[in-house]
């Protein structure tokens, strides 16, 4: 499919494609690094947005165009505010302060 795109070494975006992905996935799941986590996954959906569901090329890729950028804002969020309570961080048996998820009051403290 990349190559049908005419994307240069696509074997070597498909390996950065799937890196992104799943340690960026993995990271803001766990909780450890969601700031670096939601950066990776910036990096993967912005480029495959833009060649994979062009809408201007295709009507058709509206829907995918559209969910890949409601996926950025969430990724966007995630990297100002943290994860929150969803994380499995969260969820550990010492839950001390989880500097993940900083509050708006504390952000106006700061």
């Amino acid at each position: 499919m990349m190559a049908q795109r005419g994307l240069p070494v696509p074997q070597l975006l498909l390996i950065g494609n799937i890196f992104c992905t799943l340690v960026g996935g993995i990271s803001i799941l766990l909780g450890f690094q969601p700031r670096l986590g939601a950066i990776l996954l910036i990096i993967f959906l912005v480029p495959t947005t833009f060649v994979f569901h062009n809408p201007f090329a295709d009507a058709n890729e509206w829907n995918s165009f559209l969910k890949n950028f409601g996926l950025v804002g969430a990724m966007l969020l995630i990297y100002y505010y943290g994860t929150g309570p969803v994380s499995l961080k969260s969820h550990s048996v010492s839950n001390e302060y989880d500097d993940t998820y900083v509050s708006d009051s504390d952000r106006a403290n700061v």
